[in-house]
């Protein structure tokens, strides 16, 4: 909490080597070593660790959620869809982690495979669903669905999307991306 980094990653690595760790306790001091790459910006080393937290036995499955979902956001700031969409589809079918965030980062992955059609489907339920909540879908989700449909050619439902957009988030470059379409 101090900032630290250093002296908590050396803490963390004298417990790693020094001490006999169940797989939950390993599985942690992993989850936090990997957090302290990932602030430094080493993606490569970050991922590593959260893989091999990944293989500890016995791990309770919100840390389980909590690496998949990390690992998963690692692999698609370094564009390796294949790992982010696998740990998302895994991430979803756990209990309690098929939610709309979750269905979001699965269609990033799916988008960045050029899998528009998975992509629309994991957008579609989960802004149906913060919907149907009485909530408002985040403009970002919104903005990915618009792209989603641009990339199938889909210009009627884009535009469809576009006005809901504006709706909500009347925005100078929603308007003109909606103007632009009824050009």
């Amino acid at each position: 909490d101090a900032g630290n980094l250093d002296a908590a990653s050396d803490m963390l690595q004298a417990l790693r080597e020094n001490h006999r760790l169940s797989g939950y306790e390993s599985a942690h001091v992993l989850n936090l070593l990997g957090y302290i790459r990932y602030e430094r910006n080493d993606f490569i080393g970050a991922r590593e660790l959260y893989e091999e937290a990944l293989t500890q036995r016995r791990v309770p499955d919100s840390l389980l959620a909590s690496l998949r979902q990390t690992l998963g956001q690692i692999a698609l700031a370094q564009e390796d869809y294949v790992l982010a969409r696998q740990q998302f589809e895994i991430l979803i079918d756990m209990r309690d982690q098929d939610t709309g965030n979750n269905r979001v980062l699965l269609a990033s992955a799916c988008f960045g495979q050029a899998d528009y059609d998975s992509a629309l489907k994991h957008l579609t339920r989960a802004i149906g669903e913060a919907r149907s909540d009485g909530g408002t879908p985040p403009e970002n989700w919104l903005s990915m669905l618009a792209s989603v449909h641009y990339e199938r050619e889909d210009f009627v439902a884009m535009r469809r999307v576009m006005e809901y957009l504006v709706s909500l988030y009347p925005r100078e470059h929603h308007l003109m991306n909606l103007a632009a379409l009824h050009g």
